[in-house]
């Protein structure tokens, strides 16, 4: 499994008009949504109907990150692949996504009384 953080993080813009900088928060889950159903995917209708259960559990998730079993972190990195446009403020995102550490997760067996 794949642990990705999800919590936004701040990112600094450079407001073209004044010429300063202003700091905006960065909405992962929103991303990473909005990333998995990407026109630019070009997925069927029973494809983007596929990967509601991962959007709603990204959606829904509340822990600050998430796990992910490999073939739905596979849907996930093939689309940052796939997708065009990135720029110096995804970094962090695109980070976090390809870079996600393996974790081994264990069943927890409910205690008999």
């Amino acid at each position: 499994m794949r642990r990705i953080n999800i919590e936004p993080y701040m990112e600094t813009i450079r407001d073209a008009t004044t010429g300063e900088d202003t700091e905006l928060p960065y909405d992962v889950k929103t991303t990473m949504i909005e990333l998995l159903l990407a026109r630019d995917l070009a997925l069927s209708a029973s494809e983007a109907l596929a990967r509601q259960p991962l959007v709603c559990m990204i959606r829904d998730s509340a822990d600050g990150f998430i796990l992910l079993e490999e073939a739905d972190y596979k849907k996930l990195k093939d689309a940052i692949d796939t997708v065009k446009g990135w720029s110096r403020t995804d970094f962090e995102f695109l980070n976090r996504v390809v870079n996600a550490p393996e974790v081994e997760v264990e069943e927890k067996i409910p205690k008999e009384d």
